[in-house]
């Protein structure tokens, strides 16, 4: 047997041992004084603020005194090549925040938990579906901790000023509430709109709302076959229609001047900025943006409720960005940083940050419990309804997602065609990775 091999298998070794202390409570939670084996300084990178985290990190180092975790906040938009760049100079944190974006792109640089420290089924009985992104054929990734669901605003003067009671909870029902809510002036300009849909760059998280819809219409969008990542985007997966072409279909209709649910179009403000400034009447936004909404126009009298879903479909979706702590192969403390992974998993910690960030927790047993305010509930309700997908490079994707967008409403290709030829440059980067 190689040095490799033998080193591999000891740090499986490792990692079941200690992973059965921890998720079995023999390592307790919250046992002032430290844990057995846990010494030193790990170093954890994330994209959560670097004030909002520290706050919870105080109280977790102060209640770990044998050992600590440090956190530096990274760039959303450079978070995976930062990674990719101090892997390669040997100089990578110890832990990693780790956003459900990313998964395939930093895979091979985790080590995963085994299942033999945490079996797939207490995984699934802790945290909301879309953390089985996190698993693995070898373990789990991440240990999930925070969900930011997708969740639909809405301005309730323009629904009271045209008798709309309540907001859809359908999307079929957005054609009938479109015309009534949009004002086009004599030069054809649309100065209100109701839903921002049909284009791409100036619609907030387009390919987010493309993605739900899919998911929506039970797409993955990609799956993993023979130990190879696949596009399923062209994929009929047995239904009467192309889920593509079904989400595609809608999707376009809100930007074809023709149509009587007419909306939107590319001349018009990014949706976010719209929907603050009062002239859009619904908004698909993040949990998280709502103290940005509700920031930059105090006086903007909006709600929200969960995101639409297609009629008749039994189940309930949502896309969320879920984070997880993940071990990186480059630490070089790995007691420490197991240790600490598996403790930021626990309610204790994960309660605490989904309190400071005001986000949901991704573990079942503390969505399970009332939460207070206007928004929460729903932000819950929502975490448990969220799913994602194995995107292999977000920057590459959005551009795929974009030429498929331009080229339909353009007119150049048809849904059909257009759909395909992003499926197939979507094959070829799940090929690189």
């Amino acid at each position: 047997m190689s040095n490799f091999n033998i080193i591999l298998i000891s740090i499986f070794i490792f990692f079941t041992i200690i992973g059965v202390l921890i998720f079995s409570d023999v390592i307790k939670v919250g046992d002032r004084g430290g844990r057995a084996g846990a010494t030193g300084t790990v170093v954890l990178w994330g994209t959560v603020d670097q004030g909002t985290f520290n706050t919870v990190l105080d109280d977790f180092n102060r209640d770990n005194r044998t050992f600590t975790t440090q956190y530096v906040q990274k760039n959303v938009d450079t978070f995976d090549d930062e990674l990719t760049d101090a892997f390669a100079s040997g100089i990578g944190p110890d832990l990693i925040l780790l956003p459900v974006r990313s998964i395939l792109s930093q895979s091979d640089r985790i080590f995963p938990f085994p299942f033999e420290s945490f079996p797939q089924r207490t995984f699934r009985d802790s945290f909301i579906q879309e953390a089985e992104l996190f698993l693995s054929p070898e373990g789990v990734l991440a240990l999930p901790l925070t969900i930011d669901p997708l969740v639909m605003y809405y301005n309730r003067n323009m629904l009271d000023s045209v008798g709309i009671s309540q907001p859809p909870t359908t999307w079929d029902e957005f054609y009938t509430l479109a015309p009534q809510l949009v004002q086009i002036d004599s030069s054809n300009k649309i100065v209100r709109s109701a839903v921002a849909l049909g284009t791409f760059s100036n619609i907030t998280h387009a390919k987010d709302i493309i993605a739900l819809l899919l998911l929506q219409l039970g797409n993955p969008i990609v799956t993993q076959s023979e130990g190879v990542f696949v596009s399923l985007l062209n994929s009929t997966l047995d239904l009467p229609v192309k889920p593509a072409q079904a989400a595609l279909d809608f999707f376009t209709d809100f930007s074809n001047p023709l149509d009587p649910a007419y909306s939107w179009n590319q001349a018009l403000p990014s949706s976010i900025d719209a929907f603050i400034a009062g002239d859009l009447a619904f908004y698909f936004g993040y949990a998280s943006e709502l103290f940005e909404i509700q920031g930059k126009n105090p006086n903007l009298n909006f709600d929200l409720v969960q995101i639409p879903q297609p009629r008749d479909f039994l189940s309930r979706t949502t896309i969320g960005r879920m984070s997880g702590i993940a071990v990186s192969k480059s630490t070089t403390n790995l007691t420490t940083a197991f240790i600490t992974a598996g403790l930021m998993a626990q309610p204790q910690f994960s309660l605490q940050l989904s309190t400071a960030l005001a986000l949901p927790p991704a573990r079942r047993d503390l969505l399970s419990q009332a939460a207070s305010g206007p928004y929460m509930p729903i932000f819950n309700a929502s975490a448990l309804q969220s799913r994602s997908w194995l995107d292999p490079s977000p920057e590459v994707t959005d551009q795929i997602f974009s030429d498929m967008v331009d080229d339909i409403v353009s007119g150049r290709e048809t849904v059909g065609a257009a759909i395909t030829r992003a499926s197939d440059e979507l094959d070829i980067v799940l090929r690189r990775l």
